[in-house]
């Protein structure tokens, strides 16, 4: 069976580089039209002259929260009484860290002023930037603050009940 080299990719973002043979796909993020996969179904004489590809969108939606929303939002900016409301869910999740006894007062400071900083970015980010923002300073917290796999846990489920009316519809994976 003979492999081949491929890419897939959009101009202006990093492509996805790999080794294919008949039947081997690429999945990829675009930032307009979701993840998209490209599957290789055959090739001709010479492949480079012709080959045989099988474009299909597996996910409407951008970012890491495709399989969340019902109906596209838009990167709109986020309302007062939003901006509000992720307030005062970000006061019980610091107060909800507090209490724990198997966090320490700096890992309790650290998480804290993390999201006093996301809470802020609400007002300059649009929905979906904010939300993407919101996952990878969790996942970096977590991480630089050195927290165990139950505090981790505990935070993004803290955090994702407290914003869950941000996603309109059940988890949706598939189109």
């Amino acid at each position: 069976m003979r492999y081949f080299s491929w890419s897939a990719g959009q101009p202006g973002f990093p492509n996805v580089r790999r080794s294919l043979r008949i039947g081997g796909a690429i999945l990829f993020e675009t930032p307009d039209d979701g993840v998209i996969e490209v599957r290789v179904f055959g090739f001709g004489p010479f492949f480079y002259q012709s080959v045989d590809l099988l474009v299909t969108r597996i996910s409407r939606g951008e970012g890491i929260t495709a399989g969340f929303v019902q109906q596209e939002t838009g990167n709109a900016p986020f309302e007062l009484q939003e901006r509000a409301r992720i307030a005062e869910g970000f006061k019980e999740v610091r107060d909800a860290v507090a209490q724990r006894t198997d966090v320490t007062p700096e890992q309790t400071d650290f998480v804290c002023r993390k999201l006093d900083e996301l809470e802020r970015a609400a007002e300059r980010f649009g929905r979906r930037d904010w939300i993407n923002l919101v996952v990878g300073t969790l996942t970096n917290t977590i991480v630089s603050a050195a927290l165990g796999t139950d505090i981790g846990r505990f935070l993004f489920q803290a955090v994702g009940k407290v914003l869950s009316w941000l996603f309109t519809g059940p988890v949706r994976f598939l189109p």
